[in-house]
């Protein structure tokens, strides 16, 4: 990109609109750069505009459909919006690359807030199997067991990601509720203590 490192240090400086305009001045001098306009809507999005993100990551996916991380792009944009539409766009990027965790945890993510437990939990266990050094994903594949209501599992799996990192709040929380729970409230206070320390 002709402003590439102009652009990453803007944005890496807060000023994203400086970023916008660098990427945008690359497009005008070649166009037909698809990585370019999925970052032209990153930036846009990192602003809060609404429209333009998904224009752009549409601009860029005619340009490189073959991109995984464009199609995760898309999908991040549409899941407020059109979550039917984000979970295509999200097998679209794992069909392009199956190993991706992040977009199989985006994916898990967005089926936890449609109450698709099963698919919650399948979507969560596959994250896990590519990346188990990552303690969100421990902390939701626990999430996705506890929903189904299995409990002891769902405690095991936030222990094991606490047992990796135990700087992350969210799994001593998710742990303490479900010792809280349980009737273990006593070890559950003791976990809520670790969250929030």
């Amino acid at each position: 990109m002709l402003f590439r490192s102009e652009a990453v240090g803007a944005g890496m400086a807060g000023d994203h609109a400086l970023a916008s305009r660098l990427i945008s001045a690359s497009l005008a001098l070649v166009p037909d750069r698809g990585e370019l306009w999925a970052n032209l809507a990153i930036a846009a999005r990192s602003v809060g505009e609404a429209v333009r993100p998904g224009v752009y990551t549409r601009r860029a996916l005619t340009l490189r459909a073959d991109r995984h991380e464009i199609w995760a792009l898309l999908a991040d944009i549409l899941t407020p919006s059109d979550p039917e539409g984000a979970r295509k766009a999200y097998r679209t990027a794992l069909a392009l690359e199956p190993l991706h965790a992040p977009t199989w945890t985006n994916l898990a993510l967005l089926l936890r807030q449609q109450s698709h437990r099963s698919g919650t939990l399948a979507y969560s266990r596959r994250a896990l199997t590519i990346d188990t050094a990552n303690v969100e994903n421990w902390n939701n594949f626990g999430l996705a067991l506890a929903d189904l209501g299995r409990l002891g599992e769902a405690r095991a799996a936030f222990e094991v990601g606490i047992s990796i990192d135990g700087r992350l709040a969210s799994p001593h929380a998710n742990l303490a509720n479900i010792l809280v729970n349980s009737a273990h409230v006593e070890e559950g206070l003791a976990s809520y203590r670790r969250a929030i320390a």
